[in-house]
This record gives structure tokens, C-alpha cells and sequence, in this order.
């Protein structure tokens, strides 16, 4: 699966920040960044440039307001959360018509390991990603002080 477009929720905390700019120019992926307010975001896309020290990814980087989540998720191939301080945000994109998977506090690398078990095992159902053999994962916990990578394959 191509990832071309990506909307980061919470883009002006350090890891919504960084991983943005990783999304922008490892993947080459254009990149909504949202945040609270629209100047919280541009200046996130500001540092993201700078972060991994290429001012090239900035034009891949779209600050964006949570008015305009709905439509950044619609037109993402994948979403990435780091909103610590805003349960209704949380509530809208896991609940809600959003995305509707969870993310249990301290056990989101647990929830996201089945997923990619039940990927490569053809048991994913209505979001499996035909022809699946290997998946991987990145689970950056806590305030970006755990970090893992877990990749899944079947033979």
C-alpha cells in the first residue's frame, strides 16, 4: 500500500511534529497537520522543515485547524494521533464516523501488534489490505521516550 497523503492529529507537539516531517520526507507524502489553531500547525510545519534539516518537505506539509479534521482524515491514506489534551478530538476520531479504531492508554502498541497479526493472517475483514504478507509497525509511547519498531511476516 502506497501511503500518499497523511493527516497528523496534535502536528504541534514534538512528536506530531516530528513524525510529520518524517511522513514528508521518507514517504514523500503530502501531510495535514492539525493542530488546535491554524498558527499552532504553520508553525509546526515550520520546525518539521527544519527537524530533519530539508526545507524541501515544507511544501509537503498543509497546516490545518481540528475544523477541518473531517476532511483531512477523508482524504488521508493513514492517520497518526498524538493528542494528549483533547478527549473530544480522541472521541470524534475513535468513536466517531472518523476512523473508528481505538487507542487504549498504555496499550496501544498491544492493539496495534493484532492488527498487523490479523493483517497478515487475511482475519483484518472489512479493512484488510489485499494480498498482505508483511506489515510493519512503529509504537513511539509515553513523551516519545518508548520507542519500538515490530515487523510481521507470514511465510
Amino acid at each position: 500500500m502506497k501511503v500518499n497523503t497523511v493527516t497528523v492529529v496534535g502536528a504541534n507537539g514534538t512528536m506530531g511534529t516530528n513524525v510529520s516531517a518524517i511522513f514528508a520526507s521518507f514517504g514523500n507524502a503530502k501531510v495535514y497537520m492539525v493542530s488546535r489553531d491554524i498558527e499552532k500547525s504553520k508553525g509546526a510545519a515550520l520546525r518539521a522543515g527544519k527537524t530533519v534539516k530539508a526545507d524541501s518537505i515544507v511544501s509537503h506539509l498543509v497546516p490545518c485547524d481540528y475544523a477541518m479534521l473531517a476532511d483531512c482524515v477523508r482524504q488521508s491514506d493513514l492517520v497518526f494521533e498524538s493528542v494528549a489534551d483533547n478527549l473530544d478530538i480522541k472521541i470524534d476520531l475513535y468513536i466517531g464516523d472518523l476512523i473508528g479504531c481505538g487507542h487504549p492508554v498504555g496499550a496501544s502498541g498491544a492493539r496495534m501488534f493484532v492488527d498487523l497479526y490479523k493483517q497478515v493472517m487475511y482475519r483484518a475483514g472489512n479493512y484488510q489490505v489485499p494480498g498482505a504478507k508483511n506489515a510493519m509497525m512503529l509504537n513511539i509511547g509515553g513523551s516519545a521516550t518508548t520507542n519500538y519498531v515490530y515487523i510481521v511476516g507470514k511465510e
